[in-house]
């Protein structure tokens, strides 16, 4: 991806139409599969936070202990850093069934356009039913209003990938400055007992009334703070599908060792950097610690997925990511089931905790439920061929029931 390189056409026209149909588990590429397996683990323990707490406080008073420690973690590890690999992976998957597309000449625009609606259709449930602060809605709004540039050349992708991404730094300088003037992050916490009871113990109605209540500012936040690096990483997926970079991470050690090398210690020293100013400094410097985070979660991000594709490629850690990429195979699933989950622990539908665990007991919790879902996916794919949510987008997707358990 030299900057100045000659353009070239991605893909080429493909000489006989074949019938489309859903890749084969043994033309996944594994990369992308550990890759979406260990995002989901960063998104339970993010998400986990407003899963068991108010959106609009969450766990933002907490700071001393092993609170403060699990707080820190989640911040520094995890939070801002796998919604974006989970992105770009997304937009890799665009790349993926483009070359499938013009390998087989099968149109893609249908197909993908019908997976989107399925997309926001899921996410809209999630949103209503289970978790406001759901992302799938928002992919699917982001994937239409990106597919124009699908087949534009590399050094355009990477202008406009550039531009999203300056105007998500510009957003994260005005909120944290805003937060700055403010006094911090915690220093005008509202009442959250009128959600606490609609949630812990209030009827299916009462959920769904509380959930919708907060759709407005939970899913703003995601459009307009999120939305444009979730646009950008969407991108940057696309190209580095266009380059085949996790195909074959075998092949390009080099460049994903120079990713590796750049990004994970810019990325991680400062997000351990802005950690410490959200939670053990606080106050007006937790408006700096968050435009901190935004500014350098996509360095961690790109140094996660070079990172982790050399690890696969070296052949190291091969048992443990096995049984990881299976859980990706299904990310849909986990990511849905995740919150299921979540619904039966903290809502009046369940235990009831919600409003009642803090940082470190929900980060055990979100380990859990991550590791229960590895030998979940372990168990399913000895009988069927797809994930149950996947096999309901798919069915959606290619308009026709697919056959969900394996062959005999």
């Amino acid at each position: 991806m030299r900057a100045g390189a000659p353009a070239r056409v991605p893909y080429a026209a493909p000489v006989a139409a074949v019938a489309p149909a859903p890749v084969a588990p043994a033309e996944r590429e594994h990369a992308v599969d550990v890759l979406r397996g260990l995002a989901l683990l960063g998104i339970v323990i993010v998400n986990m936070e407003f899963y068991a707490q108010p959106l609009a406080s969450g766990w933002l008073e907490a700071a001393g202990g092993f609170d403060g420690a699990a707080r820190w973690l989640s911040i520094a590890v995890f939070q801002g850093k796998s919604y974006l690999v989970f992105s770009l992976l997304f937009g890799y998957g665009l790349g993926i069934q483009l070359a499938r597309s013009a390998a087989t000449g099968s149109p893609l625009g249908r197909r993908y356009a019908r997976r989107l609606v399925g997309l926001f259709l899921l996410g809209t449930l999630h949103t209503v039913l289970l978790y406001a602060g759901d992302i799938l809605m928002a992919y699917a709004v982001l994937g239409a209003l990106l597919w124009p540039l699908r087949r534009v050349r590399e050094r355009d992708l990477r202008f406009v990938a550039g531009a999203l991404a300056a105007l998500t730094a510009l957003g994260a300088l005005l909120l944290g400055a805003a937060t700055f003037l403010d006094g911090g992050l915690a220093a005008s916490v509202p009442d959250t007992s009128a959600a606490v009871r609609a949630i812990a113990d209030g009827s299916v109605g009462e959920q769904v009334a509380q959930r919708v209540a907060d759709l407005g500012p939970t899913q703003t936040l995601v459009f307009l703070v999120q939305g444009p690096m979730v646009a950008a990483a969407f991108l940057v997926g696309l190209l580095l599908a266009r380059r085949g970079l996790l195909a074959d991470p075998a092949a390009h050690r080099a460049l994903l060792g120079r990713l590796a090398r750049i990004c994970l210690p810019v990325g991680l020293a400062g997000s351990a950097l802005a950690a410490t100013l959200i939670v053990v400094v606080d106050g007006a410097a937790g408006g700096v610690g968050l435009a901190l985070q935004f500014l350098v979660a996509p360095f961690s991000s790109l140094g996660y997925v070079a990172g982790v594709a050399l690890l696969v490629a070296n052949g190291r850690l091969a048992a443990p990511f096995a049984r990881v990429a299976a859980a990706g195979r299904m990310s849909l699933t986990v990511y849905l089931g995740e919150s299921i989950v979540a619904a039966v622990l903290f809502t009046g539908l369940g235990f009831g905790l919600y409003g009642q665990v803090g940082p470190a007991l929900g980060l055990a919790i979100a380990v859990g439920i991550w590791l229960g879902f590895i030998v979940f996916a372990a168990l399913w794919w000895r009988a069927f061929r797809f994930g149950p949510f996947e096999w309901l987008l798919r069915s959606f997707t290619y308009w026709r029931i697919q056959p969900l358990r394996r062959a005999p």
